[in-house]
């Protein structure tokens, strides 16, 4: 095999291949999706375990406070802070109606608790 064949063998493999995605179970991202996982880390810094791409809705405009009260912030951030069922619209950018997201299944344990 020349070098020529090797080298085209090589550029079919990445062009076919792709670039492989270093989350698991990446949702699609299309023009109604948001992609909020640039840049973020693929393990829970909590569990330690590896997190999970997930589609949900952008919640956009002013939010209530949750029933726990002041207390439940603090709690979620060193508890479960990967647990989210939806984006947060005033971080949102754009007309997306969805965002991708990562998800510890561990922090939606410990969110039910």
């Amino acid at each position: 095999m020349t070098r020529f064949h090797l080298l085209m063998l090589v550029l079919l493999g990445v062009i076919v291949g792709g670039c492989h995605d270093s989350v698991p179970d990446a949702a699609t991202v299309d023009s109604t999706t948001l992609d909020s996982t640039q840049g973020l880390a693929v393990v829970c810094e909590v569990h330690q375990v590896q997190m999970a791409k997930k589609k949900v809705p952008v919640l956009r405009g002013m939010t209530t406070m949750h029933p726990a009260g002041p207390s439940y912030y603090p709690a979620r951030t060193q508890l479960f802070p990967h647990a989210d069922e939806m984006a947060d619209g005033n971080t949102c950018v754009g007309p997306q109606k969805f965002a991708l997201i990562v998800r510890c299944p561990q922090c939606a344990q410990a969110r039910q608790k």
